[in-house]
């Protein structure tokens, strides 16, 4: 009797912790602040418009990546933080991100208007840690990601 309640126990624990990420829908992706707190150093706040359809809070744990301009490291990206996305909700939530620029003179020379770039000249490897608020996480890897097809992906 114990095994079998053991057994139903761990299964229920495991069918619980299994979240289908997938079902999240991203329906605005926007840019809400950009603040240059130096040369080099960026921080971005994001605004999603989310809809949330799973039993659980969502949340953006980890990200630490490379932006790559024609090949050619870029900058760096890491999550600073973001909201938590409540179960079976739809809102919007914000997650800021810290980028720092390898070579602040491209940047310049861009003319600084980061809302204008040509996404199309960019690739991203990164690391990308999403996490429930029943305890689950789900680690991404993807590498030489064109940020352009990212940006549209998580908008679908």
């Amino acid at each position: 009797m114990k095994k079998y309640f053991f057994i139903t126990l761990v299964l229920t624990l495991l069918l619980s912790s299994c979240t289908n990420y997938g079902a999240l829908k991203i329906n605005t992706l926007d840019i809400n602040k950009f603040n240059m707190k130096s040369a080099s150093d960026i921080q971005i706040e994001l605004k999603l418009g989310v809809d949330n359809p799973l039993n659980s809070g969502v949340f953006l744990k980890g990200l630490d990546g490379d932006i790559k301009h024609n090949g050619a490291k870029f900058a760096r990206v890491e999550l600073v933080k973001s909201d938590t996305i409540i179960a079976k909700s739809k809102g919007v939530y914000k997650a800021t991100l810290r980028v720092v620029v390898e070579d602040p003179m491209l940047l310049l020379t861009m003319g600084m208007n980061m809302k204008s770039l040509n996404f199309d000249e960019y690739t991203t490897d990164a690391k990308i840690t999403i996490a429930n608020t029943k305890g689950g996480a789900r680690k991404v890897k993807v590498k030489n990601y064109p940020l352009k097809e990212l940006a549209n992906k998580l908008k679908r």
